[in-house]
């Protein structure tokens, strides 16, 4: 799948147009629909990975998974990915925001102190 079509999916997921994300972006009008044909610059992805906390890798076809920034081999990332990757992106957000309240109360459970 193309960068085009990957981030149309993301809008659709996301419940956002595609003109919309331009504006938010601060890029022109049609210049995402314009990837179809060509390839945007580093920073345009980056800007859009960042923007759908997705990693650039995915958006340009080298990942088949959307992967957060972790580092590679990591059983908690791939647990999470494998679990969670056909939930919308505010969902996984949501979930990984959850996952890391948890980590820090059980963290702090175990420091022994009181609350």
């Amino acid at each position: 799948m193309d960068i085009f079509l990957k981030v149309k999916q993301l809008c659709k997921e996301n419940k956002i147009a595609v003109s919309e994300l331009e504006r938010i972006m601060g890029f022109g009008s049609s210049s995402i629909r314009k990837w179809e044909g060509r390839s945007p610059s580093a920073e345009r992805v980056k800007k859009v990975a960042e923007f759908f906390n997705v990693t650039t890798d995915y958006l340009l076809d080298h990942s088949p998974t959307i992967h957060y920034n972790s580092a590679d081999g990591d059983e908690l990332a791939r647990y999470f990915n494998s679990k969670t990757q056909d939930l919308p992106v505010e969902y996984r957000k949501m979930i990984l925001e959850e996952t890391k309240d948890f980590i820090d109360f059980r963290l702090f459970q175990s420091s022994g102190e009181k609350f």
